[in-house]
């Protein structure tokens, strides 16, 4: 009977520690902006982070602005424990620039509120009074669906991206 009630307890604990893993929340990709309001020949960083990733292998993500309003001055990845990555601009095939953040993790790997980059912009001398659209993109998030990671699921469905506006005043 001792041994019964205990190999119970087992199953349970196994139970309860391989549903804790699971995610409870949806999966967040967004950006925030270094101020709200700027004018032009201003400095403004985005910053993009994650929230509730739970065991990510690699995923690619896509910061894109509007060069009529801002010029693109540098990025700069943060250091993720575990997670490779690489950083950098680059243009579509009619020219719109955007940012790219590609990331692999060897095992997978879990992050919350945790920031991806840094991006800075300025605003232009030329640029027109009203909104600048920062926006997220995914192109795949992929989940190892198990402990190791070895087998993976796309779960872009499940992404929630995000974007902000800043708001051009004249000078």
């Amino acid at each position: 009977m001792k041994k019964t009630i205990i190999s119970i307890f087992m199953v349970l604990t196994f139970v309860v520690l391989c549903f804790a893993g699971c995610s409870n929340g949806e999966l967040t990709i967004y950006p925030k902006l270094s101020v709200e309001n700027a004018k032009a020949g201003d400095t403004v960083t985005v910053e993009v982070y994650i929230d509730n990733a739970k065991r990510l292998c690699a995923s690619d993500l896509y910061l894109s602005f509007d060069p009529t309003y801002v010029e693109y001055v540098s990025c700069e990845e943060q250091e993720v424990e575990d997670l490779y990555c690489v950083l950098g601009a680059k243009e579509d095939t009619v020219g719109n620039p955007y940012l790219m953040y590609s990331c692999y993790a060897l095992e997978t790997v879990n992050l919350d509120e945790c920031l991806l980059f840094t991006a800075t912009f300025t605003v232009k001398a030329d640029a027109p009074v009203g909104e600048s659209y920062f926006g997220i993109a995914v192109d795949y998030f992929n989940r190892g669906d198990d402990a190791k990671g070895t087998t993976y699921t796309n779960i872009e469905s499940e992404v929630v991206e995000g974007g902000v506006n800043l708001v051009i005043a004249a000078s």
